[in-house]
C-alpha cells in the first residue's frame, strides 16, 4: 500500500495565445492523496458533491488568447 500525502489543491486559469501565462490562481482545499492527479481528482468530486461548478473556458473578444481552468495539486513539505 502506497503512502498518503497532504496536498493543497489550487484552482489555475492557464493563458494561451496573447495571455499565455498563469492567469489566474485560488486556494480551494486540501485533501490526502496517494499522488498529485488523484488529490485533483479528489478535490473535484468534493467540490462537486457541494455544487460548485469548474468555470468555463474564457475567449477574448478579438479572438487572439483564451483562459482554461484546471484543478494542480502541491505536496506539502
Amino acid at each position: 500500500m502506497r503512502n498518503k500525502f497532504m496536498y493543497r489543491v489550487y484552482l489555475l486559469g492557464l493563458g494561451h495565445g496573447c495571455y499565455s501565462r498563469e492567469y489566474y490562481r485560488e486556494f480551494v482545499g486540501t485533501t490526502w492523496a496517494t499522488s498529485e492527479k488523484q488529490a485533483a481528482n479528489n478535490m473535484h468530486y468534493r467540490l462537486q458533491q457541494e455544487g460548485w461548478r469548474m468555470p468555463d473556458t474564457r475567449v477574448d473578444s478579438a479572438g487572439l488568447g483564451y483562459v482554461t481552468y484546471v484543478l494542480k495539486a502541491e505536496k506539502v513539505a
